[in-house]
């Protein structure tokens, strides 16, 4: 019963790794960092695809109604997609250091799957945040609170694109901007994701130099 809930208030997670599993075996007879790689682009853009055409119904009301859903899981959640991304970008380093000059093709293949690993996990990472800001409880005359957490200039009721905006400038420059962080749970979710960010970027930083030296030889 508790595996059913997971998988309906994650479906997107699921369809996603089950779309992933469907194109690893379909190129069973490519060498396994390609299938590794093409695999997780899959779970990327199917993803990623199916958070832009949700986009419009994620208001405040509605993403408060998921995280009360979603209050379990969501570590589990986290800890899948970190795991595919790893994975496809252990695949690229492989593909690229098989030996000889890297094939174009496999340059292109390395750009497309960091940015879209990349972009999967900042839009988790924004998910986790809407999740953790409404997903509050009842007060002692019953009137749901949310949890907060982000003091947002403007927003009391903050939407998908202000978390998003969270979400990214922590993703690009590994810091806040001008929004507060007001809680230590919150606090905690923002030192993580700053964490990872910061040697997510130093991997693709790594990846350029990789491609820029195999290519001067």
């Amino acid at each position: 019963m508790m595996l059913k809930i997971h998988v309906r208030s994650h479906w997107r997670i699921f369809a996603a790794l089950g779309f992933g599993i469907v194109v690893w075996l379909l190129t069973s007879p490519m060498t396994h960092p390609f299938r590794i790689v093409l695999a997780s682009d899959a779970f990327f853009v199917l993803y990623l695809a199916s958070i832009a055409v949700s986009v419009g119904h994620k208001t405040p009301a509605s993403m408060r109604k998921v995280a009360k859903q979603q209050d379990e899981g969501v570590a589990a959640i986290f800890l899948i997609v970190l795991a595919v991304i790893a994975s496809s970008v252990t695949s690229i380093f492989l593909i690229l250091n098989g030996g000889g000059e890297p094939a174009a093709l496999n340059i292109v293949l390395a750009i497309v799957s960091v940015v879209l690993g990349w972009f999967t996990f900042h839009i988790i990472m924004t998910s986790h945040y809407a999740h953790r800001f409404y997903n509050g409880g009842r007060d002692m005359a019953g009137i749901w609170q949310d949890a907060g957490g982000l003091d947002i200039p403007g927003a009391k009721e903050p939407d998908f694109a202000d978390f998003l905006y969270h979400s990214l400038v922590i993703g690009m420059t590994a810091q806040v901007a001008d929004i507060d962080t007001t809680t230590s749970k919150m606090r905690r979710l923002v030192l993580a994701h700053s964490v990872v960010a910061f040697f997510y970027n130093t991997l693709i930083i790594a990846l350029a130099i990789n491609v820029v030296a195999g290519q001067a030889h």
